[in-house]
């Protein structure tokens, strides 16, 4: 009895506070709540790759974020999220099942990062663009590196951290996204150069 319970390991907590924080940001209106998740996301995925993840740690982590980063960005844009909600559910679902070095399709978390910042920023028709052009990329098959540097992780944790206090470092948070966005551009060149 209740031997699932054994099973959850620390980043699988971390997993579960995701999709909590995702929920209340549905049920509260509160997209400060989206950010909270993705900082939830990011610890998990640190413990995750140091071995505390356990027996459904990775269907847990896809379940928490297609809450958290695809039905709950979605509710702030309504009807027009429909199609950024799907995308999602497909990125996830080929994330949960093709395993690789590299995300293949712009992953979920940065898109609803994107969209809610626009959110915050009042920006509403951009919210709903941006949703339409994101939910292409993340099943467009486009490859997308993993990001293993701590240093780059820690940095884009505080600046997620400082914008759910300070509205300003949404832009950054942006910023941030769209240059992962474009990032296989800049491989490409590279390849091409070379």
């Amino acid at each position: 009895m209740l031997s699932i319970i054994k099973e959850i390991k620390i980043a699988d907590l971390f997993s579960i506070l995701n999709l909590t924080f995702g929920f209340l940001s549905i049920t509260m209106r509160e997209p400060n709540f989206i950010l909270i998740s993705a900082l939830m996301d990011g610890f998990d995925g640190y413990f995750a790759r140091k071995g505390y993840s356990g027996k459904f740690g990775k269907e847990l982590d896809t379940l928490a974020d297609i809450t958290s980063f695809g039905i709950a960005p979605s509710y702030f844009i309504g009807i027009y999220g429909i199609p950024f909600l799907i995308a999602g559910l497909l990125r996830l679902a080929r994330f949960s099942k093709v395993d690789t070095d590299y995300f293949i399709g712009y992953p979920i978390t940065p898109s609803a990062l994107i969209v809610i910042s626009l959110i915050k920023l009042n920006f509403l028709n951009y919210a709903i663009l941006s949703s339409f052009l994101l939910a292409f990329f993340m099943v467009y098959d486009v490859r997308y590196e993993k990001i293993k540097n701590n240093a780059f992780l820690g940095i884009s944790a505080i600046v997620i951290a400082l914008a759910i206090i300070l509205l300003p470092f949404s832009y950054i948070l942006i910023a941030i996204c769209t240059a992962y966005l474009l990032s296989p551009c800049l491989t490409l060149s590279r390849h091409s150069i070379n």
